[in-house]
C-alpha cells in the first residue's frame, strides 16, 4: 500500500528534492507509508531515504538531510477510511432507522481514526503488520470494543471469520506495549451477561 502528494510547500525540504503534487509516496527508509502517522513517525529521521513514484511511472529514490525538528513539507490525500469487518449480533449500524444521512451507516473499524477521533475498533481487521505497527509507533490512545474475553463467545457475538483471535491476548500485547486503552463493553442478555 503506498499513498498520494497532495501538496508539497514552496521551498520546503521536499519540494528541494524534488518530490510534486500526485507523485506516489511508497516508503522512507524502506518503511511502507500507508497512512499520515507513517509519514509524521518515518519522517522524523535526520537521513531520509524516500521511495517513490513520479507522474510518468518511474520508481525513483531521493535522501533528505533534515533536522529532526525540521518538517518535510509534504501533505498527503486522507486515506479511506476502512470498515468492519465482522456481522455483530447487536451492531448498532444494522439497527439504525432508514433514510438518514448516509455517514450515519459506516461501520468505522479504522485504529487510525480510534487514535485520532476516539472512534471504538474491534481489532479483528488487523493484520499482524499492523497490529505491530501501532506498537512500533507507540499509536495511543486507542478506544477498543470488547463484549467478552471469552474468545469462543467473542467470535461468535462478532461473527468474524478471522482464526485464532484472542481478544484478551491482544489487550494484554497493547497494554505490556504501553499503549492506553479505553474499552466498552455493550452487554446483550443471554449473550455476554455474567460472563
Amino acid at each position: 500500500m503506498s499513498v498520494y502528494i497532495k501538496s508539497v510547500r514552496k521551498n520546503s525540504l521536499a519540494a528541494k528534492a524534488g518530490l510534486k503534487k500526485k507523485f506516489q509516496l511508497l516508503s522512507i527508509n524502506e518503511n511502507h507509508i500507508n497512512n499520515f502517522l507513517d509519514l509524521q513517525f518515518y519522517a522524523n529521521e535526520e537521513i531520509l531515504k524516500i521511495k517513490f513514484i513520479d507522474n510518468n511511472d518511474n520508481l525513483e529514490e531521493v535522501t533528505i538531510f533534515k533536522e529532526s525538528e525540521t518538517n518535510l513539507g509534504i501533505e498527503i490525500f486522507s486515506k479511506k477510511c476502512r470498515t468492519c469487518c465482522n456481522n455483530c449480533i447487536f451492531c448498532f449500524v444494522d439497527q439504525m432507522p432508514s433514510k438518514m444521512r448516509k455517514s450515519l451507516y459506516l461501520k468505522d473499524d479504522d485504529y487510525v481514526f480510534s487514535f485520532i477521533y476516539g472512534n471504538f475498533i474491534t481489532l479483528t481487521n488487523l493484520s499482524n503488520i499492523e497490529f505491530d505497527r501501532i506498537i512500533e509507533q507507540h499509536i495511543s490512545p486507542l478506544y477498543i470494543s470488547v463484549h467478552t474475553t471469552n474468545p469462543v463467545l467473542h467470535k461468535k457475538m462478532l461473527r468474524y471469520k478471522k482464526k485464532d483471535f484472542n481478544i484478551l491476548n491482544k489487550l494484554k500485547q497493547l497494554s505490556a506495549a504501553g499503549i492506553q486503552m479505553h474499552t466498552q463493553i455493550v452487554v446483550v442478555p443471554g449473550w455476554n451477561n455474567g460472563t
